[in-house]
């Protein structure tokens, strides 16, 4: 049974927009993205944290954005695929750049 779950998981690859302008501003990876907004606030960049600090206390949340649902096993393959294709149109991702 337990191979049965590992089998079938899926991640969602998101992207995080800014609730202003709507500039996709990070990129990720998660089985539940709308969890992993809250981690946001709380671990990367200093640039990252700075930011989300910003829209703490404007009272605003990024916006989520659900760009595709994929297995598991090619999630960090997907995640790439698409820092670098926000990357290429301009966007000013707050992503770790050491890791892409």
């Amino acid at each position: 049974m337990a191979y049965e779950n590992i089998k079938n998981k899926v991640t969602y690859i998101y992207a995080l927009g800014d609730p202003d302008t709507g500039e996709i501003r990070y990129v990720g990876a998660s089985t539940n993205p709308e969890r992993r907004i809250v981690t946001h606030y709380a671990c990367g960049s200093l640039e990252k944290k700075r930011y989300f600090d910003n829209l703490k206390k404007a009272e605003k949340r990024p916006v989520l954005h659900i760009v595709e649902k994929c297995h598991t096993s090619i999630r960090w393959e997907r995640e790439g695929y698409w820092i670098q294709h926000y990357i290429k149109n301009g966007n000013r991702l707050l992503n770790d750049r050491n890791r892409y």
